[in-house]
């Protein structure tokens, strides 16, 4: 088959394919390295948001009626950037979570979430106050706005890789004819 075609075909179709490979060794390679990043971004997330928790409540068990403060604590707490908080106030039986503002953000597209999303990592905290159970607190990573960020760089790199492959291919086609 290749014998049928000309020279500067067969170059260019030669071209083309370890064009093709090398994107799909950057890709390979760049998928590897995202999830690690956005593994360790949200775990990191998660060990903040465990300290601030642990630091609210103790700042507030002086200043605030033990029995008030699981209502309390959500009004009190700012969830780190790849987190997710939700307090269990054992004694009304209510799930409450600080106020987050909505904030529209960047989606990837699932195919490529599914591909980088790290495990799913949380924490639950009891909360005892004078010896006694008076709730829990749950922190949940959230990858969500990381592989967002994170696909925004695939997109940029790999589209100007495609760029430069395509302006390589017509620079080939223009010195061969």
């Amino acid at each position: 088959m290749l014998n049928r075609l000309n020279l500067t075909s067969r170059v260019f179709l030669v071209i083309l394919v370890v064009q093709l490979m090398l994107f799909a060794a950057l890709s390979a390679a760049s998928l590897g390295n995202l999830r690690r990043e956005i593994s360790v971004e949200t775990e990191l997330a998660a060990q903040t948001a465990r300290s601030l928790v642990l630091a609210t409540i103790g700042t507030m068990q002086g200043a605030v009626p033990p029995d008030r403060l699981m209502a309390l604590l959500p009004e009190r707490l700012i969830p780190p950037r790849h987190t997710h908080i939700g307090i269990l106030d054992a004694r009304e039986g209510i799930v409450r979570e600080p106020f987050v503002p909505n904030s529209r953000q960047a989606t990837a597209p699932r195919w490529f979430a599914a591909l980088v999303t790290p495990e799913p990592h949380e924490t639950r905290l009891p909360v005892s106050i004078e010896g006694r159970l008076r709730g829990y607190v749950y922190i949940a990573s959230e990858p969500g706005p990381e592989i967002a960020a994170a696909w925004e760089q695939v997109r940029t790199v790999l589209g100007l890789a495609a760029l430069a492959a395509g302006a390589q291919a017509l620079l080939i086609l223009i010195a061969t004819r």
